[in-house]
């Protein structure tokens, strides 16, 4: 066998266990969402502070969740696969805390909840959205820690 074919079988058997690595891995949930979180596998949830931290309950009607909010709603929209979204889920978590009484934080899951990702007209993610009395009042893309300020007078601006 040549140096070129010996390159080449090599590179196949490496790409071959890679893959086999990954099937293996996926099929024993290594890549399962680290958010949502607290055992709650819902495409769009609404993140509550409650009983010193911040519990994840399921939305069922976005519409109505937002149209019937007596405060601003701010809406994360994130992905499992979204390195800078997973980097965000402890601010956008903190906001519940922050702003409990004042604020709803809801997170939508692009991948599973397209219908409202659409709506919101979601092309790049992270995207944080500020609705106030059921529409659209401030948006917000991408994130970083040095944009954390930003987001958070985009809210207060906003506040009654």
């Amino acid at each position: 066998m040549n140096r070129k074919t010996m390159w080449i079988v090599a590179s196949l058997v490496v790409v071959l266990v890679v893959v086999l690595i990954y099937i293996l891995l996926n099929a024993l949930g290594a890549f399962e969402p680290t958010t949502p979180g607290n055992g709650e596998d819902a495409p769009i949830v609404e993140l509550v502070f409650e009983n010193g931290g911040v519990v994840h309950k399921p939305v069922d009607d976005f519409d109505n969740l937002v149209a019937t909010a007596q405060v601003p709603v701010f809406v994360d929209l994130w992905a499992t696969w979204c390195g800078p979204c997973i980097s965000a889920a402890p601010f956008v978590e903190n906001l519940a805390d922050v702003y409990q009484g004042r604020l709803r934080v809801v997170k939508v899951d692009v991948d599973r909840a397209t219908d409202v990702a659409s709506a919101l007209r979601a092309q790049s993610i992270p995207y944080f959205v500020l609705m106030k009395d059921g529409a659209k009042v401030d948006q917000f893309i991408g994130y970083a820690i040095s944009v954390e300020a930003d987001i958070l007078d985009m809210i207060d601006s906003n506040l009654d």
